[in-house]
């Protein structure tokens, strides 16, 4: 199903690689995301993600880090 599942997302949108290592979004996702110049980049267990610097700090003053974690902490349960 994994593999499955990479081939199926793999083929959404083409990104190449610069001589430096770096990935350039597509337009359309960048357009979609309302991504702008001061970016965060978010590691997700299994997959990154990116968004304004702003959207994230206002994220992180909706909810503090501890209860985030007591959130995590009690769907595990």
């Amino acid at each position: 199903g994994q593999a499955a599942l990479m081939e199926y997302m793999s083929s959404m949108y083409n990104a190449a690689e610069d001589k430096q290592g770096r990935v350039a979004l597509p337009d359309t996702l960048v357009t979609d995301a309302g991504l702008e110049k001061d970016l965060v980049t978010v590691g997700m267990i299994d997959h990154l993600a990116i968004m304004n610097k702003s959207t994230r700090e206002k994220k992180r003053e909706q909810k503090s880090f501890a209860a985030s974690m007591k959130i995590l902490s009690d769907r595990i349960k």
